[in-house]
């Protein structure tokens, strides 16, 4: 694939995801939509703790870089996954597959299906500007689109916005799937260990963007009465 074809494909990624708020834009405009909740995913995180994500993924990523070889010779050794985990992994990082797992989530839970959805669309945004601007190439010399992992990135943001929407229940079986996404990047070579960690931050980073202006309550049922649990992310 060329590189104007990579450029093309993302575009067309991006086109979608504006295509798709622009109709959420129309469809909830009598709530102030984009100012509500748009908005302040784009703003309201960069404060100290979104900050402190980043550059914690910056400065582990720096460390990573140091075993960047080693690890991909460790890989590259032999299958550590086999091709099924491998196929399975991947596929959970994808964007197609997070998307319409956000839109069936709106169709039930509209309030955290947007704030999933919004915390994708920034961290693809995010991705696509780094990858286009630093250009390094992949460990199996594919393109030069290694840096940082969209698939590992995408993972985590979705992740993290079930987590802080359902709690333990969903961040258990979320984030075993995303270690299995970011093992399946180091298994088919696509990525040097530093891409991922950076990619791990990028994805935390945006999903509580994206989720600090949503509040979230959450039934909880005993034997002798029930409740609201209210909590929020960090």
């Amino acid at each position: 694939m060329s590189a104007m074809e990579r450029v093309s494909k993302s575009l067309k990624f991006i086109i979608i995801y504006v295509a798709l708020f622009s109709g959420m834009n129309s469809l909830f405009a009598q709530t102030k939509y984009v100012e509500s909740h748009l908005k302040p995913t784009f703003t309201d995180g960069w404060d100290t703790g979104g900050l402190l994500i980043l550059g914690t993924g910056t400065v582990l990523g720096i460390a990573a870089h140091q075993y960047d070889d080693k690890v991909k010779r460790w890989f590259n050794k032999e299958s550590r996954l086999g091709s099924g985990l491998t196929d399975f992994g991947n596929s959970f990082g994808t964007r197609y597959v997070n998307i319409v797992a956000a839109g069936i989530q709106m169709i039930w839970d509209r309030s955290n299906g947007l704030s999933h959805l919004e915390g994708l669309l920034g961290t693809n945004l995010m991705v696509f500007m780094m990858k286009k601007s630093i250009n390094r190439t992949r460990p199996n010399g594919e393109n030069e689109d290694s840096f940082p992992s969209g698939h590992t990135s995408t993972a985590f943001a979705s992740s993290g916005s079930l987590s802080y929407a359902y709690g333990w229940k969903a961040a258990i079986p979320a984030y075993t799937l995303t270690t299995l996404t970011l093992l399946a990047r180091l298994e088919d070579n696509k990525h040097w260990l530093s891409d991922l960690v950076v990619a791990t931050s990028i994805g935390v980073f945006w999903a509580r963007s994206s989720g600090i202006h949503h509040h979230y309550l959450t039934p909880l049922i005993f034997n002798e009465g029930g409740g609201i649990q209210f909590s929020a992310p960090f």
